[in-house]
């Protein structure tokens, strides 16, 4: 009997042991599993979260180049393919009245030519600035360009939109009849007043992280609409003082001018409210540069075909 219990009870050791075993078998490779599974979901993760930013980028960068190789065909095409109009470009001054001069000297106003500007080099220099610094941005200021996303503040993108806003508003102006020089320089002048005071608004909303910068806003606005007042002034005076309307392409400028000009208005507003996908800065910048890619490849290709060669 004795040797019966020994042995039921041996019995019921080695049952036991192997279960055990394989209890912490079971529960090693479920934590192993588990543990493979935590792993791979914070790999996949940052993957997820970045993978649109890093798009947005890449679309940014060929944005970039296609506007500096866009721009490069377009200054070729004008140089080879608009015609040799120029005009005049001249002072207003004070001279004398000969005739009425007898017992005092009568002063009359005068112009006095400074020099012609031949239209098609004036369309060519604007866009070979137009392709510099997209070119650079894409290129050797890469990574300044995209420290400039993150900031949310990019003083070299209003800069570019300054001045190559002011030449063509002046071109714009100029074909309309404003040939006065300081005239000229006025307007493109409140241009880029204007592109200061959005690139202030911009760089006031991103250090207050709110919903900032409305006053520059506003002035930056009414700055960018007072030339067009005076061209306006010129393109009422042309038909019904002068009896004579202008050519097709200075209406289409017109309209092409203007709604870049409301256009990006209402992207710069819509970045300071940041509102819905306009938080974030990528689609603002996105916005920004199809608004230049569109209006500077319009004004180029408008006055290509309205000076084409006869």
């Amino acid at each position: 009997m004795a040797t019966t219990k020994k042995s039921t009870k041996a019995k019921i050791k080695t049952t036991k042991k192997p279960t055990a075993k394989t209890a912490r078998a079971a529960r090693a490779t479920k934590q192993t599993a588990s543990a493979k599974s935590v792993s791979a979901k914070a790999v996949k993760a940052p993957d997820r979260k970045t993978a649109a930013p890093r798009n947005r980028i890449r679309l940014l960068m060929q944005l970039n180049l296609i506007m500096a190789v866009l721009s490069v065909g377009l200054a070729v095409m004008a140089g080879l393919f608009m015609n040799q109009r120029s005009y005049q470009l001249f002072t207003g001054l004070l001279t004398r009245d000969e005739l009425a001069s007898k017992a005092s000297t009568v002063f009359v106003p005068a112009i006095h030519s400074i020099y012609d500007i031949e239209l098609r080099w004036a369309v060519v220099s604007i866009m070979v600035l137009s392709a510099i610094l997209p070119l650079l941005f894409a290129t050797r200021l890469r990574r300044r360009y995209q420290a400039s996303l993150v900031n949310r503040v990019h003083l070299w993108r209003w800069i570019d939109m300054a001045v190559i806003g002011a030449l063509m508003v002046e071109t714009v102006a100029l074909i309309s009849g404003v040939q006065d020089l300081m005239t000229l320089k006025l307007v493109g002048g409140l241009v880029v007043v204007s592109g200061v005071l959005a690139w202030m608004a911009e760089k006031q909303n991103a250090a207050a992280d709110a919903s900032s910068g409305k006053g520059t806003y506003v002035l930056s606005i009414v700055t960018g609409a007072l030339p067009w007042l005076l061209i306006g002034m010129y393109a009422v005076a042309t038909p019904l003082y002068g009896m004579v309307r202008s050519s097709w392409f200075v209406y289409a400028l017109y309209g092409t001018l203007l709604a870049g000009f409301v256009a990006t208005a209402i992207n710069l507003g819509n970045q300071l409210r940041a509102k819905g996908r306009m938080a974030n800065y990528e689609v603002a910048e996105r916005n920004y540069q199809l608004i230049n890619i569109l209006v500077r490849a319009a004004f180029a290709i408008i006055l290509i075909t309205g000076l084409i060669k006869g």
